[in-house]
């Protein structure tokens, strides 16, 4: 059965330029973790809830930051050469004031250089102590399977994770309904719904979070490992408490994951000859409801292709099954008009992507406003970014428009000598 993943809208933009940068100046530094105030920024780049957390280089600064911060506050010792930051004095926690804060950073200095002496002591993390009375303790993060490659971790937090053993792992890419089965697989779930007088928690903060750690691990080959531990859970949402992350040089991310996530890179625009301007993306598996109801406003003469004689069916199974493709050998662009669906352009390639055969179908209202051509071009970029090396376009002889096209896009046309019907149009993308 073929479920369509719901639209909980997660955080549509990240800023990856600066996720990066952080990730490139710990790694120019030398330094295997983010301290904690990357990490917290590193984590807002991405829509992730964080507690508030500040960088200082001196006590005073931090006394002063713990005032911004208007809420006790723990404060940790910040320096590349210690890790173990407790097992030298370097963790004050539930500080209420300006002048506690202030003392305790004096103190923590004196003891992290008695303790470790050889240490570089670079200031101070002040990090807001949450105060989330019942909320449940959760573990979101990536790890690293030798086989699989990334995964994505989620379950039952706390200091007590590695007793309970209550986890779920998934590969990603995520979308909403493999987020949201990767959280029922765990024994928390069922607490995280509500029960007797406890209302439910925020399960859709939580799906979210799984779903930029996703995109986190197509977006960023040098992340490692990333903890979020715990990431606090209630009715009124999700926050993250404390988190690490570790980095390594490492090579292109999306080459190390086990599964192709979604194309971000192909989103485009397109114009009609009335100068009104369609979004152009990869089909999500999300658009299935969106693709039913173009499947009633196309004409049915237009469905010559098998790619699209599914639409004829117009259930939810036909749908689904054009709306979640495997990204690497097969590509479907859809044209948005608003929330409907203006055309759409589809290729599948052979294994060694010699050939990708491509078709494309506009909406019936808006068939002679120039979007196929345009539509189909974007296709054709998109499968040459896969490595498709030649372009084959199959339909029949009585399809002028889709003759014309061709022939404006480049494509060599010949009837097929099994069926003089039937015109095969190729065109050489890369040699």
């Amino acid at each position: 059965m073929l479920e369509t993943a719901a639209s909980v809208a997660p955080t549509a933009f990240a800023d990856t330029q600066r996720a990066h940068g952080l990730l490139q100046q710990a790694l120019d530094d030398q330094r295997e973790w983010l301290d904690p105030a990357e990490v917290a920024g590193f984590l807002a780049c991405y829509g992730i809830p964080f507690a508030r957390t500040v960088a200082v280089g001196d006590a005073k600064s931090a006394a002063q930051a713990a005032a911004r911060i208007k809420a006790p506050v723990a404060l940790k010792i910040r320096s590349r050469d210690v890790i173990h930051k407790s097992d030298v004095g370097g963790v004050a926690l539930n500080l209420a004031t300006s002048a506690e804060v202030e003392a305790a950073a004096e103190q923590m200095n004196e003891r992290v250089s008695r303790a470790m002496p050889s240490a570089r002591l670079e200031g101070f993390i002040v990090q807001e102590m949450v105060q989330r009375p019942g909320a449940y303790e959760l573990i979101a993060g990536i790890t690293t399977d030798v086989t699989f490659g990334p995964v994505i971790l989620f379950g039952h937090g706390g200091t007590a994770v590695e007793i309970v053993r209550d986890k779920s792992l998934e590969l990603p890419p995520l979308n909403t309904a493999l987020a949201r089965a990767q959280i029922e697989r765990t024994r928390i779930a069922r607490l995280l719904k509500g029960y007797r007088d406890r209302p439910a928690a925020d399960i859709d903060g939580v799906v979210n979070v799984l779903i930029q750690l996703s995109r986190i691990t197509a977006d960023h080959a040098e992340v490692a490992e990333l903890d979020i531990n715990p990431l606090l859970c209630d009715p009124a949402g999700v926050i993250a408490v404390d988190s690490r992350i570790r980095v390594r040089a490492n090579g292109s991310a999306q080459s190390r994951l086990a599964i192709r996530p979604y194309p971000q890179a192909l989103e485009s625009e397109i114009n009609s000859t009335e100068g009104q301007v369609f979004a152009v993306r990869p089909i999500k598996p999300e658009d299935e409801p969106a693709l039913q109801r173009f499947a009633a406003e196309v004409d049915t003469r237009d469905l010559w292709h098998s790619f699209f004689a599914p639409l004829r069916e117009r259930t939810h199974e036909t749908a689904a099954r054009l709306s979640q493709i495997d990204y690497d050998r097969e590509m479907t662009l859809v044209a948005w008009d608003g929330d409907r669906v203006a055309g759409l352009a589809r290729s599948t390639s052979d294994p060694n992507f010699e050939t990708g055969e491509c078709a494309v179908i506009i909406r019936a209202d808006l068939r002679e406003k120039g979007l196929a051509r345009q539509l189909l071009q974007a296709l054709l970029r998109a499968i040459a970014a896969q490595g498709v090396r030649r372009a084959v376009l199959v339909f029949p002889e009585v399809a002028t428009r889709m003759l014309a096209i061709a022939s404006e896009l480049g494509f060599e046309t010949a009837s097929l000598p099994a069926d003089a019907s039937q015109v095969r149009a190729s065109k050489v993308l890369q040699s």
